[in-house]
């Protein structure tokens, strides 16, 4: 994978960690450590209830790789 924007429906269903962009009438904002679980609800990564946001986000990214060592 690149680390590219990609459309939000092509965004991994299966629990992989990944950032989104929610698009405003000011722009946007990046949404860090988003996953879908298995009842198909998003969730920001160490949080029990379903990630709440004012609009869907449009476009998704994998997430970075770590330093190297």
């Amino acid at each position: 994978m690149t680390n590219e924007w990609k459309l939000f429906y092509t965004a991994p269903r299966d629990g992989t960690s990944f950032d989104a962009w929610v698009a405003s009438d000011f722009g946007g904002w990046r949404v860090v450590n988003l996953h879908f679980r298995r009842n198909g609800m998003l969730y920001r990564e160490g949080e029990s209830i379903p990630i709440e946001l004012p609009r869907w986000p449009t476009h998704w990214m994998p997430l970075p790789s770590g330093p190297a060592q």
